[in-house]
């Protein structure tokens, strides 16, 4: 009875893990909001104790942070010729990361298989 309380708490902090992170990345890259450090932080701490998960927050970082500093580059505030595109390109760069992590999460429940 006890593994199946921690193996239902293991799969909890594994949807939230992944249910926050989908979340960070549909708001900085699909939508271009600005970095949020303290969700960030929120996110490693959810992770803590949980070393491949860890592993796996902080390289999503440094990815989602590189894409949206190439896409302000490049595209800057939106203005200009690739205005129209970046919106489009936001939301493909959004989807393709949020299958990337959906492949990485452990499938633990429907609501992480379905967004």
């Amino acid at each position: 009875m006890a593994d199946e309380a921690t193996q239902g708490d293991l799969r909890g902090a594994r949807d939230a893990i992944t249910e926050r992170t989908l979340c960070l990345v549909d708001r900085q890259i699909g939508r271009g909001e600005p970095p949020s450090p303290a969700e960030w932080q929120e996110l490693r701490d959810l992770a803590s104790g949980h070393e491949e998960s860890l592993r796996l927050v902080a390289e999503l970082q440094s990815v989602v942070e590189r894409f949206d500093a190439q896409l302000r580059v490049k595209f800057g505030a939106g203005a200009g010729e690739g205005a129209v595109e970046l919106p489009r390109l936001r939301e493909g760069l959004a989807t393709l990361i949020r299958e990337i992590v959906r492949k990485k999460a452990p499938a633990t429940s429907a609501g992480t298989q379905t967004q």
